[in-house]
């Protein structure tokens, strides 16, 4: 393929690419005066991923917890999360844990990536990753509709979930099923 032939495919490629990314904003709003105070976050995102993006019960941006109020789509093409401050009390008994969790985790990926962590009673412990495979956002997306994972045979109750984007995970707070 020559430089002239390459320079125009690599364009349209790009062009494809940009065209399937979908303005998403994240916008702080106020119960008190039923209106968006702020937008928190703006940016563009794959199809699959704004799934992602409004399945979640909350978001962690820039070390700050936002719980997920609604979400809605204008025009079929602008894309609204309306978030306020996460609070504690919001989850009996795990509402602190999961915030205390959610800002002492430091692992990184490139991709956007599943993390489980697993309630001990007190607190959630963070799981080792076993050699799993990676999975696609597409099926975290679905895993996000699910209340309940099954992995190595036992079954577990899906607590809270967290798009931590600064870390590029999905984090799951997991509850062991018990049967009585």
């Amino acid at each position: 393929m020559g430089a002239a032939a390459a320079q125009y495919y690599n364009k349209e490629i790009e062009r494809y690419v940009i065209g399937i990314l979908f303005s998403l904003k994240y916008q702080e709003w106020s119960e008190e005066s039923r209106k968006v105070v702020r937008t928190v976050q703006s940016l563009d995102v794959s199809s699959d991923e704004l799934f992602v993006h409004k399945l979640v019960d909350a978001t962690l941006v820039h070390n700050k917890l936002w719980a997920h109020i609604s979400n809605e789509t204008e025009d079929n093409q602008l894309h609204y999360v309306y978030v306020s401050s996460y609070s504690e009390n919001s989850l009996d008994k795990y509402g602190h844990a999961v915030s205390k969790r959610a800002l002492e985790q430091v692992s990184v990926t490139s991709l956007l990536a599943p993390e489980y962590l697993i309630w001990n009673g007190h607190e959630f412990d963070p799981q080792k990753e076993n050699g799993s495979p990676s999975l696609i956002t597409m099926e975290i997306a679905r895993m996000l509709l699910d209340h309940y994972i099954v992995k190595n045979e036992t079954t577990y109750e899906i607590i809270y979930s967290v798009l931590d984007m600064d870390r590029k995970k999905v984090v799951f707070y997991l509850k062991e099923e018990v049967d009585l």
